[in-house]
């Protein structure tokens, strides 16, 4: 509305708006629990809810030979990646490609700062749930696991609902 006023205002005609159907994403609580430890996690757009549980595999900086290195590890699992590297959702697909039932995006620069951005890919739903944890938190995770395999449960309550949205056209 304020939009539509302003360009009325500068002297523009045929103000008005289209409406289409978008994808609408809402974020909830995230959690991420590992042998009995609650770390500091955050959704990332686009994932779906879930309570999962699974092994968690580190994927190394989530590139192709990294992914190709612990394969057989991955199939039902909850695949751990490092921030570096090629784009997150390029590490994403990875994961849901390989069987993955979860997704980690670790933080490439200290600061305790979980890194997020969409998972969503075409505008359809993620396929699996996905989460993004401080390089602190994924370098906790990684030592945690170097000397014996572990569970990860990740606990998301996200909405994913049809929406709208508007376009102003003058």
């Amino acid at each position: 509305a304020w939009l539509m006023r302003t360009l009325k205002s500068y002297g523009l005609s045929n103000v008005h708006s289209e409406s289409f159907a978008i994808h609408g994403w809402q974020r909830g609580p995230a959690q991420l629990n590992i042998a009995g430890h609650t770390l500091d996690c955050i959704g990332l757009p686009g994932t779906p809810p879930c309570d999962v549980t699974a092994p968690l595999v580190f994927a190394g900086d989530g590139e192709p030979a990294d992914f190709a290195a612990v394969k057989s590890k991955l199939k039902g699992a909850i695949a751990l990646v490092r921030g570096a590297g090629s784009h997150r959702l390029e590490k994403y697909f990875r994961a849901v490609n390989a069987g993955c039932v979860g997704f980690i995006f670790g933080g490439s620069e200290p600061g305790a700062l979980p890194p997020t951005g969409s998972i969503e890919f075409g505008g359809t739903p993620a396929p699996i749930p996905g989460v993004g944890v401080s390089f602190e938190t994924s370098q906790r995770l990684q030592r945690m696991r170097q000397n014996t395999p572990i569970d990860a449960r990740l606990r998301i309550k996200a909405r994913l609902s049809d929406s709208t949205g508007l376009n102003v056209i003058a």
